[in-house]
């Protein structure tokens, strides 16, 4: 006969996995299914307008949460270039849901200017050593370089 405890073993890996599941996606299969009350975006300010927002994202207020549609929200305001990273929390909002978008935006190099630098270097020798191009993606990482 096996001992108390190795026949339990099985049921408690089997919850662990499904506790660990719930938490790799954010908590959004107890959710599944509910109706979405409200969603916010944190920060409030967003480089598109809320109507653009509504338009682009397939999660609507009124409609069940479903897995997929977090999925494809959160690609789709990847696929914007706008943003560096996004998640979604929900939480419980009567027998509902609300959903937080929280954003965080991508910067890109804009300009670059030099004070108080005599030739030689040149701005435009100097320009080339900061290895900031118009345009691109900024890190502030960069800035020691």
């Amino acid at each position: 006969m096996r001992p108390p405890v190795l026949m339990f073993l099985p049921l408690l890996l089997g919850a662990v996995a499904a506790l660990a599941q719930d938490s790799a996606t954010g908590g959004s299969l107890v959710f599944e299914g509910r109706r979405i009350g409200r969603i916010d975006f944190n920060p409030p300010d967003q480089p598109f307008l809320r109507p653009e927002l509504d338009r682009l994202l397939p999660l609507r207020v009124g409609s069940p949460l479903r897995q997929a549609d977090v999925r494809q929200t959160l690609q789709k305001l990847l696929d914007t270039g706008r943003f560096s990273d996004v998640s979604i929390d929900a939480e419980p909002l009567g027998d509902g849901v609300a959903l937080r978008i929280s954003t965080e935006l991508t910067y890109f190099v804009g300009g670059v200017s030099f004070d108080g630098v005599a030739d030689p270097p040149n701005r435009n020798q100097l320009l080339t050593a900061t290895k900031l191009d118009l345009g691109m993606p900024f890190a502030e990482s960069q800035m020691p370089a």
